[in-house]
């Protein structure tokens, strides 16, 4: 059996980098503005995402991870990190609209149909 260590801390596809790449543009500072995503209680099925642009160095805070797909940068908290190792980040655009959900959680009983809630294994 693998390791929890082996399986992939996040995908993120390409949709997700380049829209967390087209938002870090409009900013102005490409280098320094990523997206926080934190889970926490709530939601339709008790555990709910939550998607946040951050700038700034100074938003990253002592106990966060910061990884980087395709010049996109994702910061997440360690109960986020695991609460969702080896999930995928996708950026949806549908008739309700345009938004960033996670697509597949490992870790996850069961989930919303939109992506923003789950209930956790």
């Amino acid at each position: 059996m693998p390791d929890a260590s082996d399986e992939p801390l996040l995908i993120v596809t390409r949709k997700a980098s380049e829209r967390i790449r087209q938002l870090a543009d409009k900013a102005g500072n490409n280098t320094s503005t990523m997206l926080r995503v934190t889970v926490y209680e709530g939601g339709c099925h008790g555990m709910e995402y939550k998607f946040k642009i951050e700038r700034g160095a100074e938003a990253v805070e002592e106990d966060d991870t910061v990884v980087e797909f395709d010049g996109a940068k994702i910061v997440m908290d360690s109960v986020t990190v695991e609460k969702m190792r080896g999930s995928t980040l996708d950026y949806l655009t549908d008739l309700q609209g345009e938004l960033f959900a996670v697509t597949f959680n490992p870790l996850a009983a069961a989930s919303c149909g939109c992506g923003s809630s789950f209930s956790p294994k």
